[in-house]
């Protein structure tokens, strides 16, 4: 670490201990398992009316208060209805109750709830709202509260209090205003320091610009689980069903390594599906469809745009599942130019006095026709004739992906100290037809798109064990122990041509496979003392088949937060140091060049690396206002770039394959283009450092938040065999400088409304169009399209603005009008390069029915 960062630190940790032990405070008012809820409490002197009168016994630590009422109903065998909205039902609670009445237990769990246990039935309980009296105006769904349960960044589950890194969660009144479903529009919108370019139709792959500056090439991207499962390959997960999600927790950085294992360098990305009570009168499905129009300067008309969703709900408290399904469609924004995708998510729950047992399924199918892009076809001109444009466009087929999960978890309660739990899945995904841009420099979708097609399964077994000790007053303990075994196939199809079988329409070529084998332990402590100082450490040790040199990593990670309340408000500091790798041979790595896999061509290849710390400061007023504020600085090192260089003289392939573009080589400058070969090079080092700021707040049925990034990410050392075009202090290529959004919402009564905006500023790419037209016209020698010289066609980049509204009326019998407009400034091109096309400005109308 820099000695200029070291100093700031030390600073930093001063200030705390002042504001830590100098300031007046009164003790942390978290839940402990020494305090109400969950103490035993003395008997009702009237007794309770059936079924409050069954007796219950229950033992749990830092339980959330939905799976606590599960468990109490499932032991009862009654059954709870209740509204989502007038319980934090992501609170912690610890109850230690044997032989108690149920409504002695209710009257704990939901001290301060503003709700009462009433008797509806022989085996039925409401929890009605209190006396108006008494009940004040619940806060938006969406503000943060540290006592929160959220299952990132501990293995089983933990209050946000007690986390020391940053940790962001989008909640359902975010996913509800965002219709599209991209992950994209989700991230920029909700998560400082990440960003991900504005996804086009013409492709199926995300791209992220910057995940706290840059851990890749081209692989800048968290690990992605969904319900705890791991995503084969996270830059093919684009796009979800808002309906099946209940919540996405996101942390940034090195951190979150010591759980999550290799690859998660970047970060970790949890995705939370819906598999909450169904109360009783409630609709058990809704269907929405919408129809709309996309404006753009490149076809006449416009394209049209469809959606058509449907959501099943069924069960209770102690068992329920969903189904949401949705199919989508954009027509031909520009010539060629579509998409269609059907996304399928499922899930069941079953609930048990100890066990908590659920299922998860998913299934995502993607076309995308891809075209050569108008402002690529301007500007080729003369150079690209009009026989050579024929054959692009008619020789294209589609790109096609098509994405499995299917898995499942098993949470056993031993006794109030120790959980066991148990996650099983498999995800995949089968790409095809995968077609890429016109230019010796490949973007960063072509490279991942390139590396990927085939198909890829991974089968992930963890199991897990937490102990609890002590009652957090004053101290408490918690251990977790878990091991992980995860398998890897991946079957590749190998190139038969480098570069320009990249342009042709080719058959896919031979399919190589290849076996992955990880396996993992991990051991992580933490220590609270009077629920307001929190010591986090971590290790896992990992062996990788992935890890050619090694075979094995030690992941470690360190953390504090000290939590402090002074009336209103509460204030935490926290601090947190962590050490991740990734493989050089991924799923979404360009391992196969020529048929040879990228570690036999070039032994020296290494791992990417990245270690760093970050510190912060949360600050939450009354739960309707709350304000996250942290410095980070990482160093990343052997970070892996697609490097081209001229070919040998002798080498006579490149020339010959001109012919399937330029069939009369005496008439087209096609026949000049030079010759060029690629392949892999670890780049050197990357200081990666910043400040993120995230804000959001609530008054009543308004809700505004926001995010603001600046990134600092430079090339600091350059490895000795580095070849390309990157040199010490120079910035990274396609890393934005400055992110940030803005966004507000109403809800009150039938009309819902929302408006949001977000915007890459700052970044510096190629001149995709320039270095495109002097390939393919022969203008400039291989020489000069290669290396150093490749710094001639760096451009810089300010950014376009994204903005965004959606609002809808509710009307009678569960029918609603919805309205949606996006890309309202009407900017098309502009980022991530000066090539990309985006739908312009689009409307859309649709209804919504429950029933």
């Amino acid at each position: 670490m820099t000695t200029k960062f070291t100093a700031w630190a030390r600073r930093l940790g001063c200030c705390a201990l002042a504001f830590a032990f100098l300031l007046p405070a009164r003790p942390a008012a978290g839940q402990t398992c020494g305090s109400a809820p969950g103490a035993p409490t003395a008997a009702r002197a009237e007794p309770w009316p059936a079924p409050l009168d069954r007796k219950v016994t229950l033992h749990a630590r830092n339980l959330p208060l939905r799976d606590a009422l599960d468990r109490v109903a499932a032991a009862a065998r009654i059954r709870f209805s209740y509204t989502d909205e007038l319980l934090p039902l992501d609170r912690p609670v610890c109850a230690s109750f044997r032989e108690v009445a149920v409504g002695d237990v209710l009257v704990r769990l939901l001290a301060g709830a503003h709700v009462s246990p009433v008797a509806a039935g022989a085996d039925q309980v409401i929890l009605a709202p209190a006396l108006a009296s008494s009940v004040e105006e619940p806060p938006p769904r969406d503000v943060v509260t540290l006592d929160r349960i959220v299952v990132t960044g501990s293995v089983s589950g933990a209050p946000q209090r007690e986390l020391p890194v940053a940790l962001t969660v989008i909640g359902r009144r975010a996913l509800d205003s965002d219709a599209s479903g991209t992950v994209s529009q989700l991230m920029d919108a909700g998560v400082p320091g990440m960003w991900l370019w504005e996804q086009s139709p013409a492709t199926v792959v995300a791209s992220y610009g910057s995940v706290r500056g840059a851990s890749s090439f081209g692989l800048t991207a968290p690990k992605v689980y969904l319900d705890g499962i791991e995503i084969a390959n996270p830059l093919l997960f684009s796009q979800l069903a808002p309906s099946a999600v209940e919540r996405i927790e996101v942390i940034r950085g090195p951190q979150g390594t010591a759980l999550y294992g290799a690859d998660a360098l970047s970060g970790v990305v949890n995705i939370v599906t819906r598999r909450g009570h169904l109360e009783p009168g409630m609709p058990h499905a809704h269907l929405q469809s919408s129809l709309g129009l996309a404006q753009s300067t490149f076809v006449n008309g416009g394209a049209t745009t469809q959606l058509h969703a449907l959501s099943l709900r069924t069960g209770s408290d102690l068992h329920s599942a969903g189904l949401d399904v949705a199919v989508g469609t954009i027509g031909a924004f520009m010539p060629g130019a579509y998409n269609r995708h059907v996304t399928a998510t499922g899930g069941a729950r079953l609930v048990g006095p100890r066990t908590i047992l659920t299922a998860t399924g998913r299934y995502f199918a993607q076309q995308a026709g891809v075209a050569l892009s108008p402002v690529l076809r301007d500007a080729l001109g003369g150079v690209a004739t009009q026989d050579t444009t024929l054959h692009l466009d008619s020789g294209a087929r589609p790109e096609s992906v098509r994405e499995y999960t299917l898995g499942g978890s098993l949470t056993f309660a031993q006794d109030a100290r120790w959980t066991h739990s148990v996650v099983l899945g498999l995800d995949g995904y089968d790409l095809s037809g995968v077609a890429q841009q016109l230019t010796p420099v490949p973007t960063e979708a072509d490279s991942v798109l390139k590396a990927a097609r085939g198909a890829a399964q991974r089968g992930t077994l963890r199991l897990t064990s937490v102990g609890r000790f002590g009652d957090g007053a004053p101290f408490s303990a918690t251990l977790t122990f878990a091991a992980e075994q995860s398998l890897l196939r991946e079957r590749t199809a190998a190139q038969q041509a480098e570069p320009l079988e990249q342009y042709a329409a080719s058959t896919p070529g031979p399919q190589v496979a290849q076996w992955q084998t990880t396996t993992a332990g991990v051991v992580q402590a933490q220590g609270s003392l009077a629920n307001s100082l929190f010591l986090t450490g971590g290790l896992r040790a990992e062996q990788d088949g992935g890890l050619v040199a090694t075979q094995s990593a030690l992941l470690p990670m360190l953390g504090a937060a000290l939590v402090r309340e002074y009336g209103p408000l509460t204030v935490k500091l926290r601090t947190a140091y962590g050490r991740g790798i990734r493989p050089a041979q991924t799923p979404a790595r360009e391992t196969m060049l020529t048929g040879i896999q990228a570690q036999d061509m070039y032994p020296a290849l290494q791992p990417e690396r990245q270690s760093g710390i970050e510190a912060g400061i949360d600050l939450v007023y009354r739960s309707n206002f709350s304000l996250q504020l942290t410095r980070y600085d990482q160093v990343a090192s052997g970070l892996i770039q697609r490097v081209s260089w001229p070919a040998a003289a002798s080498d006579n392939r490149l020339a010959s394959r001109a012919a399937i573009f330029f069939p009369d080589s005496g008439s087209h400058p096609g026949t000049k283009m030079p010759r060029l070969e690629s392949g892999l090079q670890n780049v050197g080092s990357i200081g990666n450092r910043g400040w993120e700021m995230q804000a959001s707040g609530g008054l009543g049925a308004l809700a505004l938040s926001g995010t603001l990034a600046y990134t600092d990410s430079h090339v600091d050392r350059i490895a000795g065999n580095y070849t390309g075009d990157l040199r010490a202090g120079n910035r990274v290529l396609g890393v934005p400088a400055w992110t940030g959004s803005l966004g507000a919402s109403w809800n009150a009564g039938p009309w819902t409304a929302s408006i949001a905006g977000s915007r890459a500023y700052d970044w510096i790419d190629y001149d995709r169009v320039a270095l495109t037209r002097d390939y393919l016209g022969g203008l400039r020698t291989a020489w000069q399209l290669s290396g150093p010289a490749l710094r001639s066609y760096w451009k810089h980049y300010d950014g376009v603005s994204h903005l965004r509204f959606s609002a809808s009326r509710e009307f009678n019998h569960g029918l609603s009008l919805l309205f949606t407009g996006d890309n309202l400034l009407n900017y098309q091109v502009g980022e991530p390069d000066n090539v990309t096309v985006l739908p312009g400005r689009s409307f859309t109308l649709g209804v919504r029915a429950a029933f």
